[in-house]
């Protein structure tokens, strides 16, 4: 088997649903520059979130402000680097979701593995 490449140790996806927890290094490197987490809500609502590498927040990707136009799933995009804007998802999450983020393109998508969403309306 291959080693994959990416220019940083670890991949954390940290948002409200986990105390904005940069140390969980939850995200596992699947082919080179992509990092990939599987997670299950139940009934977790307006989700915020933003890609952060090695453990800290000097190297992380979030929204440029008044860029992100979809806030449904599936959720697809393009980060900007050292952004101060978190990343939304205005629904009401029930299942399991993937998120997935290439370190060199910076594109990053979330789709649904199962269960449903519930859109609600950007504020």
């Amino acid at each position: 088997m291959p080693v994959l490449a990416s220019p940083y140790a670890s991949m954390t996806l940290a948002g409200t649903f986990n105390g904005w927890n940069q140390t969980l290094n939850n995200m596992s490197l699947v082919a080179n520059d992509t990092w990939q987490y599987d997670v299950s809500f139940n009934n977790v609502t307006n989700i915020q979130f933003k890609f952060t590498a090695n453990g800290a927040w000097t190297s992380n990707w979030g929204e440029s402000p008044g860029t992100q136009t979809q806030f449904g799933i599936p959720l697809c995009g393009h980060r900007e680097a050292s952004s101060h804007t978190n990343i939304l998802i205005n629904a009401a999450l029930n299942g399991t979701y993937r998120f997935t983020f290439n370190d060199a393109s910076l594109a990053y998508s979330v789709q649904a593995l199962s269960g449903d969403s519930v859109w609600g309306r950007h504020p």
